[in-house]
């Protein structure tokens, strides 16, 4: 019986045991490239879903934006007319210390005109004017914004117009004809200031 040849066996076994090792590696390596090419790819979608999502805040806040801007605009247009304390202090200094006598008229049915109307004539009786008020039926034309009445003479009317003007509101001198007028003009009547509708809320509907 021949004797088993041990080195030789153990040189074999060594070799495959190396063999087996290396795939090992290969194996591990190969792995492990797979593992980094995962995670680049999940790092790339990580950044294009940040992307998307920075995209999307931006496309937001440009839209709340445009939303808050278009309500300023709105918010403009349909406000009411109205006198801050300041406008008050400067159109009662450009009329001067004299009192006068006014009649402050507007369009029958205008809500806004009739409350601004209403802030003129306090504006005016706080300073010792003499006020009335009436509400008017103009029949053929469409008044709008603040026209003072071109009947009689009245020192008053001149300087209505620069108290207007002192606060940036115009203001013109405007021919009634009488059939337009549900009220007649007596000789000795006021000087009449038309409160009309507003321009920028005509303008908005």
């Amino acid at each position: 019986m021949a004797e088993w040849d041990w080195p030789r066996t153990w040189m074999l076994v060594g070799a495959i045991a190396g063999a087996i090792a290396v795939a090992a590696s290969v194996a591990s390596a190969w792995l492990s490239i797979q593992d980094a090419d995962a995670s680049k790819l999940e790092i790339a979608e990580l950044n294009k879903s940040a992307k998307d999502a920075a995209a999307r805040i931006a496309d937001a806040n440009r839209d709340a934006e445009l939303a808050r801007l278009e309500q300023e605009r709105i918010k403009a247009q349909v406000s009411w007319r109205d006198l801050t304390e300041k406008d008050r202090a400067t159109f009662l200094q450009a009329l001067g210390p004299e009192p006068g006598e006014v009649l402050i008229a507007w369009q029958v049915g205008d809500v806004e005109a009739t409350r601004y109307a209403g802030t003129i004539a306090l504006a005016l009786q706080g300073s010792g004017w003499k006020v009335s008020t009436e509400a008017r039926v103009y029949a053929r034309s469409f008044l709008t914004g603040i026209q003072l009445s071109d009947r009689g003479a009245h020192p008053e009317r001149e300087r209505l117009l620069a108290a207007f003007a002192a606060i940036h509101i115009p203001a013109g001198v405007r021919t009634i004809p009488q059939h337009e007028s549900a009220i007649a003009y007596v000789v000795g009547d006021p000087q009449a200031v038309l409160v009309g509708s507003s321009p920028i809320l005509l303008n908005s509907q």
